[in-house]
């Protein structure tokens, strides 16, 4: 995996057309000439893979968390687009008239669950992977953490294995990226309130899966997801992300912060 030699990152910029797509990890220009092409010829990150036909496949490499984001928020416009078409019907509760999702829309109900599921858990992976990718790039030398009391130095690869999303966002990404650490701000209330929805979502209890009609007070996770906006989620990560980018955040951030500003 690697760059174009010679090139120097430039200031981010809004997206061009010979940009070829806004999730791609890294593209730029170049600074000066090389390979007889001119300044300003457009440079991407690459891949490069072994291939059983073609000897090697090249690509330029995407951010998998521009990938994630772009899932997470698909999923939350399909589950709120369908949610508006469910046919419902009357329904007697006891001596409470409600209404009930009509036998013919069940599908349709299943398929919007499915669809905010995939917007929580996107949503949060685009911050595990985001997490993952700076300690790789941005880490080159074992990083001391608190572990019960203790100070260890650990290695990038540990790092990215054995800390938290939680750790990471709030010890390691800080420093890293010369912020300030966000427990205590709105930024960290968002993060919390997407990593609940995320272990509902990923870790399903059964008293989160099931309603209790003694209880009706209690939301269960498909009710939470009927009776609340899920492009939350989406809109939730953008901002945790922008956090750590208070100047010239990378275009694909860029425009998945536009994207996230279109969302209901």
């Amino acid at each position: 995996m690697g760059i174009m030699p010679e090139a120097q990152e430039q200031p981010p910029q809004p997206l061009l057309p010979e940009f070829a797509d806004w999730r791609i990890d890294t593209a730029a220009r170049l600074a000066q000439e090389y390979e007889s092409r001119p300044i300003g010829t457009p440079i991407y990150l690459t891949s490069y893979t072994k291939h059983p036909a073609y000897n090697y496949l090249s690509f330029f490499t995407p951010s998998a968390t521009a990938l994630a984001l772009k899932v997470a928020t698909e999923g939350a416009l399909e589950a709120e687009n369908s949610k508006k078409t469910l046919a419902l019907t009357n329904t007697l509760f006891g001596t409470v008239m409600g209404k009930a999702v009509q036998e013919s829309d069940i599908p349709k109900l299943y398929d919007i669950f499915e669809s905010c599921m995939v917007a929580v858990t996107f949503s949060f992976q685009a911050l595990e992977v985001f997490c993952n990718g700076i300690i790789g790039r941005r880490v080159s030398k074992p990083f001391s953490v608190k572990r019960k009391n203790l100070y260890v130095a650990l290695n990038p690869a540990h790092l990215e294995r054995q800390l938290s999303t939680d750790e990471k966002l709030a010890e390691v990404l800080p420093e890293v990226l010369s912020v300030k650490n966000p427990k205590g701000t709105k930024v960290w209330e968002l993060f919390k309130e997407l990593k609940d929805a995320r272990d509902s979502s990923v870790h399903l209890k059964s008293v989160d899966a099931y309603s209790n009609a003694n209880n009706l007070d209690h939301e269960s996770l498909f009710f939470h997801f009927l009776n609340n906006s899920v492009t939350k989620y989406p809109k939730n990560a953008v901002a945790i992300l922008e956090y750590y980018f208070p100047q010239n955040p990378p275009v694909w951030l860029q425009e998945a912060s536009k994207r996230a500003k279109q969302l209901l």
